[in-house]
């Protein structure tokens, strides 16, 4: 179809690590409190800023394991 020709389209992915993992949970968190909190803290509060950096942290994960780094 390419007339012989190969095409690579493997791409260099700088962020498949876990280091990243962490960089990332430290960003959702930060998101987190931005969107969900203020200065009175409770439990309520605390679940729902933590939630977000958990479900963001549990894709990432999914997504290295669909890779097959970890």
């Amino acid at each position: 179809m390419f007339s012989g020709i190969k095409l690579n389209w493997n791409t260099t992915e700088t962020f498949h690590d876990f280091k990243f993992v962490g960089l990332y949970g430290i960003f959702l968190v930060i998101c987190g409190f931005l969107m969900f909190g203020d200065l009175t803290f409770s439990i309520g509060k605390i679940t729902q800023i933590l939630s977000l950096s958990l479900y963001g942290i549990t894709g990432y994960l999914t997504h290295l394991k669909v890779d097959k780094v970890w």
